[in-house]
């Protein structure tokens, strides 16, 4: 059964900034003040380079229940050719890396599967 919810459309500021303009609908659906939103990602420590278990720390940060799935459990080295990721690839890989390693810790609820 399929259940569709209205979101508050929410414009990307950049080129790079998709995954957070998303991540606004879902928290402005649940009511969630984002007057801290852009404090909040600064101290998540991701900059330009959003990945999406930055999404889920986001989520996690205000409260919002969900389940992360990913294909790929950490960085797909496809991407490490990629101009938008080709810079700061291995910085990126290190520490999303690092975040799967430590997702159960930090709330994230990660399952490795697609979601037809």
């Amino acid at each position: 059964m399929e259940k569709r919810i209205r979101l508050c459309h929410v414009t990307q500021t950049h080129s790079w900034d998709c995954g957070l303009a998303s991540a606004q609908m879902v928290l402005k659906f649940y009511d969630k003040d984002l007057s801290r939103f852009k404090e909040v990602c600064s101290n998540l420590q991701f900059g330009h380079s959003v990945w999406t278990i930055d999404l889920a720390r986001i989520m996690i940060h205000y409260d919002i229940p969900h389940a992360f799935c990913t294909v790929t459990l950490g960085v797909h080295q496809g991407y490490s050719n990629k101009r938008f990721y080709k810079n700061s690839f291995s910085v990126d890989e290190t520490r999303v890396t690092d975040l799967f390693d430590t997702a159960g810790t930090l709330g994230i609820n990660v399952h490795q599967r697609l979601v037809n």
